[in-house]
């Protein structure tokens, strides 16, 4: 009986371990773990970017949410990917709760049965300290940095030339230190790899472990090219890295994405006319070919005159099951009456549902639909790739929808760019994307196109305007400028009937662009084409105000 159970046993972990490598070559590309203890994810996001950047593939995962550790579970989750190394990026241990404390603890319990590389970034350097047996003082490190600095965080580091994580890089830098923390006593097989004047342990290593740590600001690695050499010794000579995250194997990760989690689900997709749209397109399409459909809604308020041929295209040239719905009468007869921009985004946002709901009744049933949302959009949710879609209008107004016309919600939502950053997207639709089919294509606007830059209510002959006036402006801005500026359109008080006028508002469209960067040079040409170009547009205003 025993020796039957051992063998049914010993069957089980062959079927599991075949399991396990049957992942492993479907999801082979080299990957980093970057596990975030922070309360804010940006410190997670700097150092992915700069792993990225270096080329090799990187993934966050977020420990301050609600990540299973229960049992083996994430075990069996870490050895389905080709894991080259870890990364830890962590708060305060004062600053976290018991419960907090508990679970990374549990987190490094696993990490380190992994035995491979780990490289500790920030304050996390005192749990690594504490996990393998040294003693942490609290309070001391950030005080006694205060009287060498510039500021109550600059320090001068000082490092070990003898180790691998310091290769080829000056022997002291000026970084920022974090955390009120101290080691005071180091683990055993542990040495110290960095120090300020002031705080003797600000870096540690065991060799034989391949574990080392730093206390210094995960922020700073983005802008401080001596720790962008720090993070390239530890991915590609301590890891073993190789140089492999690159354009053919974004688009290569991308489509098995795509066709792993469709299986032979069907897949639909309303586009937009910019770039990433149209990359999403052209992706999906080689990924599931005919499993695939997308619809491009004109609804006037763009003036996108290339929307039918850009659909055309698709259809000759990808075979692609594209479709082209003109909806200008049926959005201009809708938004007649209204003058609030809130209700104009609503409003659109409804009629697009109702399209999208008729158009899927007519060619066929639909399993996922696809978003174009990256990876930075996405952190904040859960690590699924696979998710119930997001709308953009909050709970009130999406109660406002008839349950027929909120069918789409009933979709899985696809992410095929969810684990790109916005730089890698770029890289991406650069290479997909032709320059016969950029021909097509206009300046990228809001989902509600110009509707909210008219003050009041929408016309075709207002919307005729504004793209007039918007097409100038953008041809005349400077390459820095252009997208970070925006028009205004409104109807003046002395219009009538007969003879309508108009006058235009120039202002900034984000928050910490300095207004004053535009000259008056650029202002007296630009006013200059407006009036002369543009029928009715009688006065000119530049808004000064902040965002």
């Amino acid at each position: 009986s025993l020796f039957l159970e051992k063998q049914e046993d010993n069957r089980f972990e062959e079927n599991l371990e075949q399991q396990l490598q049957k992942e492993r070559n479907r999801f082979d590309q080299e990957t980093i773990v970057i596990f975030n203890f922070a309360k804010r994810s940006s410190l997670a996001q700097s150092i992915a970017l700069q792993t990225r950047e270096l080329r090799v593939y990187s993934e966050i995962y977020d420990f301050s949410g609600q990540e299973n550790l229960e049992s083996n579970t994430f075990l069996k989750k870490l050895k389905r990917l080709n894991l080259k190394g870890i990364i830890l990026c962590g708060e305060e241990h004062t600053f976290l709760s018991s419960e907090e404390k508990q679970r990374q603890q549990e987190l490094c319990a696993i990490i380190f049965s992994l035995n491979l590389p780990v490289l500790g970034i920030g304050s996390i350097l005192s749990e690594i300290t504490r996990f393998f047996g040294g003693k942490v003082s609290t309070g001391q490190a950030k005080n006694s940095l205060k009287e060498e600095s510039f500021s109550s965080n600059q320090a001068k580091l000082f490092l070990d030339p003898d180790s691998p994580l310091f290769s080829g890089i000056e022997s002291e830098i000026r970084v920022s230190i974090v955390g009120s923390n101290e080691v005071s006593a180091l683990p055993q097989g542990f040495k110290v790899i960095a120090h300020t004047s002031r705080l003797p342990i600000a870096g540690i290593s065991a060799s034989e472990k391949r574990v080392y740590a730093l206390q210094v600001d995960p922020y700073t690695f983005s802008n401080n090219s001596k720790l962008k050499e720090l993070l390239a010794n530890f991915l590609h000579q301590i890891c073993d890295c190789q140089v492999s995250w690159n354009y053919a194997k974004i688009k290569d990760f991308c489509l098995r994405n795509i066709q792993a989690q469709t299986q032979n689900g069907k897949v639909f997709f309303e586009f937009k006319n910019n770039l990433e749209s149209l990359a999403l397109c052209l992706i999906m399409n080689e990924a599931i070919g005919q499993r695939f459909s997308c619809v491009l809604i004109d609804h006037g308020l763009c003036h996108h005159s290339q929307n039918k041929k850009l659909v055309q295209f698709l259809r000759n040239s990808f075979r692609m099951k594209a479709y082209y719905i003109d909806a200008r009468e049926f959005f201009f007869r809708e938004l007649e009456n209204i003058s609030e921009d809130e209700q104009k985004k609503l409003v659109i946002r409804r009629l697009s549902q109702k399209i999208l709901h008729k158009k899927i009744s007519e060619i066929g049933n639909f399993d996922f639909l696809a978003d174009q949302s990256t990876y930075p959009e996405l952190l904040s949710e859960s690590e699924s790739f696979c998710q119930r879609p997001r709308f953009t209008l909050n709970k009130k107004q999406l109660t406002q929808f008839s349950k027929e016309e909120n069918k789409l919600a009933d979709l899985t939502t696809i992410r095929p760019f969810a684990k790109l950053f916005e730089s890698e997207l770029k890289e991406l639709v650069g290479a997909v994307v032709t320059k016969n089919m950029l021909s097509y294509l206009e300046s990228p606007l809001p989902e509600e196109g110009f509707a909210c830059s008219i003050v009041g209510k929408v016309t075709p002959q207002k919307i005729e305007l504004i793209t007039q006036a918007n097409t100038l402006l953008q041809a005349e801005l400077p390459k820095e400028s252009k997208s970070r500026l925006e028009l205004k359109l409104e109807e003046t008080i002395s219009s009538s009937e007969v003879s309508k006028n108009y006058f235009l508002i120039i202002k900034a469209k984000e928050k910490g662009f300095n207004s004053q960067r535009i000259s008056s040079d650029f202002l007296e040409k630009i006013s200059f084409r407006f009036m002369n170009e543009i029928p009715n547009i009688t006065k000119i205003f530049y808004d000064l105000s902040p965002v």
